[in-house]
């Protein structure tokens, strides 16, 4: 008979066996990525058929609702992934939330989102993936998409990109300068970068903020692949104002092609500079550099479908993946 089981400590994973369909998620990330609780739907006792974790004690409120996320997702089967998902959104709701979301890893920094739209460009380096039945499974138990985010991919990095003239009379005549991360300084540059972050940010769907520590450690483990042309800082008065993060697409080595393509990640302007061309300037930039450096392919990831950049980068690529988070009401 299936059961489902809360895990209150890591270590009680022990007694549990994950299969092909469905690992135990990591004693690191349950610990380390502090859930509110965590559940499996066991099928003998032992075997994991299903499991997710939840958080709702410091969830943002979005239009009046509280929120609890849904993360840690995976399920091996349809009627597996129902039963889980309509009971947390019982717990949920017993917990004083009105509006469950998901996947979320507890989170907006770290994991969130489902593919939708696959394309057939193979999987980027640090892109997260899921199994193609996973969006049917949160449909299937009453979610509704609540937001729709979009990869594109501009394959001819040929033309040399430059943004309006108006733009860049605006940023030198306001005193500022792009300049490339500085990697003989890198935890300087990376604490600039955070602080740049938690403010460019923080008006984003779901937004909470992360720590530094945690922040430094995320950004620590690409360190080797990251080339400092493809960093930018944009500075007034030697304070950061605004920044872009790009690195090579080391998983399409892996694929088996060549290490031909750059990922623009992430890219953020403190709100009272924007509108002055900072970020048009900042992406035109590092897409020069990327072709300077032999690259011939960029990739502007994971962007939601109403950002400033996916307007952006609209006027360099074509739309290859689609990715959506998922919302249902706890009435």
């Amino acid at each position: 008979m299936n059961s489902f089981v809360c895990i209150q400590h890591p270590g009680e994973l022990s007694a549990f066996c994950g299969t092909e369909a469905v690992s135990l998620v990591s004693a690191e990330d349950l610990d380390g990525q502090g859930p509110d609780a965590h559940w499996l739907l066991t099928g003998n006792g032992q075997e994991v058929l299903a499991r997710c974790s939840l958080w709702w004690r410091q969830t943002p409120e979005v239009q009046g609702q509280r929120l609890g996320f849904i993360g840690h997702y995976a399920a091996g089967d349809a009627q597996s992934a129902k039963a889980l998902l309509n009971h947390v959104g019982r717990i949920l709701r017993e917990n004083g939330c009105s509006l469950a979301v998901g996947p979320v890893d507890g989170s907006t920094w770290r994991r969130y989102r489902l593919i939708t739209r696959r394309g057939d460009e193979p999987t980027l380096f640090m892109e997260p993936d899921n199994p193609d039945t996973y969006p049917a499974q949160f449909e299937a138990a009453g979610f509704m998409p609540m937001a729709r985010y979009y990869s594109t991919l501009n394959d001819d990095l040929e033309a040399v990109v430059q943004p309006p003239d108006h733009m860049r009379k605006n940023l030198h005549n306001a005193g500022i300068r792009i300049r490339s991360l500085d990697p003989d300084i890198f935890m300087e540059e990376l604490t600039r970068i955070y602080d740049l972050s938690i403010a460019g940010f923080r008006n984003n769907l779901l937004y909470t903020d992360i720590s530094r520590d945690e922040f430094i450690r995320m950004y620590t483990q690409v360190q080797p692949f990251i080339r400092q042309e493809l960093v930018l800082l944009a500075e007034r008065d030697s304070e950061p104002v605004g920044f872009i993060f790009a690195l090579p697409d080391m998983a399409r080595i892996r694929h088996g092609h060549p290490a031909d393509t750059v990922i623009l990640k992430s890219m953020a302007v403190l709100p009272e500079m924007s509108g002055k061309g900072i970020g048009a300037c900042l992406m035109a930039e590092v897409t020069n550099n990327a072709r300077l450096s032999g690259f011939t392919r960029a990739i502007h990831a994971l962007m939601h479908e109403d950002n400033r950049s996916r307007t952006m980068s609209s006027h360099y690529g074509r739309e290859i993946r689609q990715y959506t988070l998922y919302s249902r009401l706890l009435s």
